[in-house]
């Protein structure tokens, strides 16, 4: 009988509880589903970025500029119309930006599509050479760059940004390809010069 009692003591213990224990959070019916993957841009018939000079007040008048007080949206316009003297400095802040903080720029340039500056090629498409260049040519292609761009490669497999790094990776191999060649028609060219104008060792007394 001490065992029947025990027995039905330890069930109603159990039971009670069973019932004692939170439920799990059921999701909400209007809750949007989990995020899987990253979702490309929505297509729109209205401006999100104005690539006009003129509605960003762009001078181009060295003298009287600081592109490092540019938001990253002007210093992009700037960019695109600068030429000569005036791209230099430019070039080199979007740069830096890029090396600094690669996703805001990845992501504010894969917002520009595929509208056109002052060329053929998409405006992102233009301002991701110029980074691409900056490095090679001016900083002799850094393992910063190429690491970014793995990196960010593995995060962004598809959509814009994934485009826009698949073209970096590319211009980033036919400018390391490019400044190669560059150097070793220098150092050919160095060595020809020097075959036909060998130093001149003068015997001292001699006049």
């Amino acid at each position: 009988m001490s065992r029947f009692l025990c027995a039905l003591l330890a069930a109603e213990l159990l039971l009670s509880l069973c019932a004692c224990a939170p439920e799990a959070p059921s999701q909400p019916e209007n809750d949007p589903p989990p995020v899987t993957e990253l979702e490309d841009y929505e297509s729109v018939d209205w401006l999100v970025i104005s690539l006009d000079p003129e509605d960003y007040g762009i001078v181009y008048d060295i003298e009287h500029m600081n592109v490092r007080d540019f938001p990253l949206a002007k210093l992009c316009v700037y960019c695109l119309y600068a030429d000569g003297a005036y791209a230099e400095g430019a070039h080199d802040e979007l740069y830096r930006r890029f090396m600094e903080a690669p996703n805001t720029v990845l992501n504010f340039l894969a917002l520009l599509g595929n509208r056109t500056a002052r060329g053929e090629y998409p405006a992102a498409e233009e301002l991701c050479r110029q980074v691409v260049l900056a490095d090679v040519f001016w900083y002799d292609g850094t393992e910063e760059l190429t690491a970014i761009l793995k990196r960010y490669q593995e995060i962004y497999s598809q959509g814009r940004q994934g485009e826009l790094l698949n073209l970096m990776q590319a211009e980033l191999a036919a400018a390391l390809e490019r400044q190669a060649g560059e150097q070793a028609e220098r150092e050919a060219f160095v060595r020809e010069y020097q075959a036909e104008n060998p130093p001149q060792h003068i015997i001292e007394g001699e006049s």
